[in-house]
């Protein structure tokens, strides 16, 4: 009988070790998805910004140019 109850305890620890191993994996992939589309969205964010600097060199550069 208190082999049964043992077996029976590990076999819960076990089963909830496994849950929450599985719960940290999908934590992982998740943040991992969350951050590669922050990534991604700074990084366009940041190419808008070089092309908006380019605009203003060149409208600088025409101003210089007429005075």
């Amino acid at each position: 009988m208190a082999k049964q109850i043992k077996i029976g305890a590990y076999t819960y620890v076990e089963e909830i070790v496994e849950e929450v191993e599985s719960a940290m994996q999908d934590t992982i992939e998740q943040a991992n998805s969350h951050y590669f589309k922050f990534e991604t969205y700074v990084t366009q964010q940041i190419d808008v910004m070089k092309g908006n600097r380019e605009e203003l060199k060149v409208s600088r550069e025409r101003t210089e140019e007429v005075d």
